[in-house]
């Protein structure tokens, strides 16, 4: 009974049904409970079934750390000694935490359809990707791959997860825009499952992942969307492909104000229809269109209190995309963040870079970025089919391609395999251990 209780619960990989972190430890905490008394009565329940309901909330964590229910991982840890919980542990003992035994890899929760991506040998160095494919991003969130990325402990942007119940604006985040995604023509999607195409470990960690015509979140959309962390730059990538001209929205929520743009002297317009024109727009506040030169890049702060730290969103994207800034809500208690939307209208395919890279060195570089044209068998491809990006920020410059097609590709003189790949052409001087004849 106990068993067929977890079955309810929880899914394959061990992870809530309700796709809650707090949930996830509501429905475990009896269960230990329970487990303890028949391990008392001489029945073995500590087995390597029950250790999956301790491992996802680990595994699903972009640090491999649980927010909660120590006293649940001390328990665990007497009973599997498996080091992982020891960071867990330590965190609650108030002691030294120790980095995962050979550094920090991917996880790929399948059942639950969450991957992240993490590169890095320590917690000081560690860069992270949460994409949920297969689940929302929170119980009830009406979002699919709605990323959440990490530099050095700092958010290169935020995810809206729930609004608690009391709040006007918690309505908002069970919305379409209540992410870091896609809306088409202004309508909720259909969470249908996305496919994960591929996924890359090491240094410059990556995934692609696909939302297929024959089961789309929006009828009549292929959308393909890959994340990727290439050096001190996550690089997000969106492909487009369309039976008919649509109007694509693509969401960006940062964590701290915005301090600067790039041309400084782009013109901004109120843009009070905003509101009207999508499932959740009514939830943004001060609603604002770029001019006929829209910023190409974003400064802002990656923490509240300390101004160092810096992180940069750099856009590129098909021609004549509209940019939109506005503020949105944030958490389970509000907040309101910088929001910034891109719009291609009246578009069949097209194509989008988001880049958002951490600095906190003034004297690092700005980062550059570049999309590269792609061949394969001796045609240069559309950038909605196969596109390559050049990334050249303080730790180095590294190439992504991105591409729906398998096998070799041609990108800037290098010979890259589809439908994804990275690699590094170098560090830079301005990169710990970096030498200048590197």
């Amino acid at each position: 009974g106990l068993r067929a209780q977890w079955s309810r619960d929880f899914d394959a990989d061990g992870w809530s049904i309700e796709r809650d972190t707090s949930y996830h430890f509501a429905a475990l905490m009896p269960f230990v409970e329970m487990a303890k008394a028949y391990e008392n009565a001489g029945v073995l329940v500590f087995d390597e079934e029950f250790k999956r309901l301790f491992d996802a909330p680990l595994l699903q964590s972009t640090d491999l750390k649980s927010p909660g229910f120590a006293a649940g991982y001390i328990t665990a840890y007497e009973r599997y000694r498996d080091p992982l919980y020891l960071r867990t542990v330590a965190m609650a003992r108030r002691q030294p935490v120790p980095p995962p035994s050979g550094g920090f890899a991917n996880s790929i929760l399948r059942a639950t359809g969450i991957t992240v991506l993490r590169a890095g040998d320590d917690d000081a160095s560690l860069r992270t990707v949460s994409m949920n494919w297969g689940s929302p991003a929170h119980r009830g969130g009406k979002v699919m791959l709605d990323p959440k990325a990490t530099w050095k402990g700092f958010p290169l942007n935020e995810r809206v997860f729930r609004i608690a119940y009391g709040y006007k604006q918690s309505g908002f985040s069970y919305t379409a825009a209540a992410g870091n995604s896609l809306v088409v023509d202004g309508k909720p999607s259909s969470m249908l499952r996305v496919d994960q195409v591929a996924v890359l470990e090491g240094a410059m960690p990556a995934g692609r992942w696909t939302s297929p015509l024959h089961r789309p979140l929006y009828p009549g959309v292929g959308w393909s969307r890959t994340a990727a962390f290439c050096g001190d730059t996550f690089v997000l990538v969106d492909q487009l492909a369309s039976e008919r001209p649509r109007c694509f929205d693509l969401f960006a929520f940062l964590p701290h104000d915005v301090t600067g743009t790039e041309p400084a002297q782009t013109v901004w317009k109120a843009s009070p229809q905003f509101a009207g024109q999508g499932s959740g727009y009514d939830g943004f506040e001060e609603a604002e269109v770029a001019g006929e030169v829209p910023p190409t890049s974003f400064d802002y702060r990656l923490d509240a209190k300390d101004e160092r730290p810096r992180g940069r969103l750099t856009l590129l994207s098909s021609e004549g995309t509209r940019v939109f800034r506005m503020k949105g809500y944030v958490r389970w208690y509000p907040v309101l963040v910088p929001v910034i939307v891109r719009r291609l209208e009246n578009t069949r395919n097209g194509w989008a870079v988001a880049a958002f890279t951490g600095r906190v060195d003034e004297s690092a570089p700005l980062p550059a970025i570049r999309v590269l044209p792609v061949e394969r068998e001796g045609r240069e491809l559309p950038p909605h089919e196969a596109l390559a990006v050049e990334v050249t920020d303080a730790s180095g410059k590294c190439l992504l391609l991105t591409s729906e097609y398998g096998g070799s590709h041609r990108v800037a003189g290098y010979t890259l395999e589809g439908p994804l790949a990275t690699l590094s052409l170098g560090s830079s001087p301005h990169s710990p251990g970096a030498s200048r004849g590197e």
